[in-house]
């Protein structure tokens, strides 16, 4: 899995979390667990890792959705 994006902004995870899964990319959210332990500091970033052959169309349609 390679990352095509990390937030600690849990908007920006959602919203790119919606687009990948209405674009039907598989996608893992990781570390969402271990920001919620920071007391929502925004210390700790979320990240969203795609498979490799996924990784250049999660790139583009998060660049083009602004994200």
């Amino acid at each position: 899995m390679i990352e095509v994006l990390h937030s600690t902004d849990p908007v920006v995870i959602s919203f790119a979390d919606s687009l990948l899964n209405d674009a039907g990319i598989d996608h893992i959210i990781a570390d969402q667990s271990i920001s919620v332990i920071d007391g929502s500091l925004g210390v700790i970033p979320t990240r969203i890792l795609v498979a490799p052959d996924r990784h250049d169309d999660a790139l583009q349609l998060l660049a083009d959705a602004g994200v």
